[in-house]
């Protein structure tokens, strides 16, 4: 059972094939178009080229889109970073490729490879966490990913954290967002460029606010930049908020966190644990495990061929 997984973000396009559910083969990473046809064309041309490289073809295509999806009829609803808003796309490529095509949004397919080979393999109540550019999310409930009765649920990024804070890429104020993900830690950066010259942070991009990576800040508070520091833990504060919250309304077994920043856990996670505790109202919260993932960036790639295998 040959299945190509691809995910499709808002600045590249990632994939690999899969024969067995734990392993993958044949990654590759491609830079995301700009336009809605250079998109459609650039997936056509990646699945053509899938079927090609497999003795019997493909038995399916998984696609993890960063949007709200209707996965039942395959249409992107809405996508703020990517040309695909109202876009029947299972239709569109099957049509185009002769291979069935199942779609669901990014994070979802994160934790459903959380539970086909991850951390969540045993667990039947948990909460994934991709901790990136934003937050996404992932719930499952009773062994079933939550999905809501629209189909759109876990968009635990813009759970609204704090009242009148930064505002966030959905338009709102203090969603989590805009406090815990790695574009919160350059919009804190660059706040300390612009009002502190001769900082670390400063220095290291030559006073050019607009330059400043999430990478940077973390190579700077490991080297003991107090400014980054705080950032780091400001993040970790805002986090264990949310996650405190997370824990109060679903009482899960777990929470895992993977996504790139997840890399950089050692900056925060005490924080974060600390605070979802002191947040969380059940005493017996320390139960709760908080984990990282151990897929990295694969997990996304992990849980569209289990969608494939479920749904054919």
């Amino acid at each position: 059972m040959t299945i190509l997984s691809i995910d499709v973000g808002g600045t590249k396009v990632s994939g690999a094939i899969s024969e067995q559910p734990n392993k993958l083969a044949d990654n590759f990473i491609k830079q995301t178009p700009a336009s809605k046809d250079a998109l459609i064309d650039l997936l056509t041309k990646v699945i053509d080229e899938s079927k090609k490289k497999t003795k019997d073809g493909l038995v399916g295509v998984g696609i993890g889109v960063a949007g709200l999806c209707d996965f039942e009829n395959g249409l992107v609803v809405s996508s703020p970073n990517l040309p695909l808003t109202g876009v029947l796309l299972s239709d569109e490529l099957s049509e185009k490729t002769q291979v069935p095509v199942f779609i669901d949004n990014d994070a979802n397919m994160a934790a459903l490879g959380e539970k086909a080979v991850g951390e969540g393999h045993n667990l039947n109540n948990f909460i994934f966490l991709t901790l990136g550019t934003g937050v996404g999310g992932g719930i499952f409930i009773d062994g079933e990913l939550y999905r809501g009765s629209l189909g759109a649920a876990a968009e635990i990024g813009h759970m609204v954290i704090l009242a009148n804070g930064p505002r966030c890429s959905c338009g709102r104020l203090g969603c989590l967002e805009a406090m815990a993900s790695g574009t919160a830690i350059t919009r804190m950066a660059e706040e300390v460029v612009l009002r502190t010259p001769r900082a670390m942070i400063s220095l290291r991009v030559d006073g050019k606010p607009n330059t400043i990576t999430s990478a940077d800040v973390g190579e700077l508070a490991r080297d003991g930049d107090q400014e980054s520091i705080q950032i780091f833990q400001f993040l970790g504060q805002s986090l264990g908020i949310g996650l405190g919250n997370l824990i109060n309304i679903f009482s899960p077994e777990a929470i895992i966190l993977g996504g790139g920043l997840a890399g950089a856990a050692d900056l925060f996670l005490s924080t974060t644990i600390n605070v979802a505790l002191k947040t969380a109202i059940d005493p017996r919260a320390s139960k709760v495990n908080i984990i990282l993932s151990k897929l990295e960036n694969d997990a996304g790639l992990y849980g569209a061929a289990a969608m494939v295998r479920l749904r054919i």
